[in-house]
C-alpha cells in the first residue's frame, strides 16, 4: 500500500479587500433603498440609522483571522482566535468557485459558514485549497 506523501495544508485565512468592499457596497445600496421607496419620513430616517450602524459594525469589525488544516490523515480541522485545532466536517454544501469559497462545516454540533475570497489567500495556497476541497470532502 502506497503511503500518502502530501504535506499537510495549513492556512491562514486572513480578511479580504473583496469582502470589504461587497459589503460596503450591499451597505450603500441599502441605504439608498431607504430613500428611494413610499416609507414615511420617520421610517427612512430609522432605517437609515440602521443602515449606517451596521456599516459602521461591519467597518470595525471585519471577519476575524482563522487557520484551517488538512492532514494527511484526511482530517480538516479549524483554530478561530488563536485556540487549539479543533476538527471540523466539511459539509456537502460547500461552495467552491475560482473567486470565492463558501465554506460549510461542522465544529462542535454547530453548523457555520466562512466566505473565503481569493485574496484572502496566496495564490498558490487558493489554488491548493480548492483541489484539496474538491478531492477529500
Amino acid at each position: 500500500m502506497a503511503k500518502n506523501t502530501a504535506p499537510t495544508l495549513n492556512l491562514l485565512i486572513k480578511s479580504s479587500a473583496y469582502q470589504f468592499i461587497l459589503v460596503e457596497t450591499l451597505h450603500i445600496m441599502a441605504f439608498a433603498a431607504c430613500w428611494l421607496n413610499n416609507l414615511p419620513w420617520i421610517m427612512q430616517i430609522a432605517l437609515s440609522a440602521l443602515v449606517i450602524t451596521s456599516g459602521f459594525y461591519q467597518y470595525k469589525q471585519p471577519q476575524a483571522d482563522f487557520y484551517l488544516r488538512y492532514s494527511d490523515k484526511n482530517q480538516w480541522s479549524a483554530a478561530f482566535n488563536h485556540q487549539h485545532y479543533q476538527p471540523i466536517a466539511i459539509q456537502t454544501t460547500t461552495v467552491i468557485t475560482q473567486w470565492l469559497v463558501i465554506l460549510h462545516f461542522e465544529i462542535e454540533q454547530r453548523s457555520m459558514t466562512r466566505l473565503i475570497f481569493r485574496d484572502s489567500l496566496s495564490r498558490n495556497d487558493y489554488r491548493r485549497l480548492i483541489v484539496e476541497l474538491k478531492i477529500n470532502h
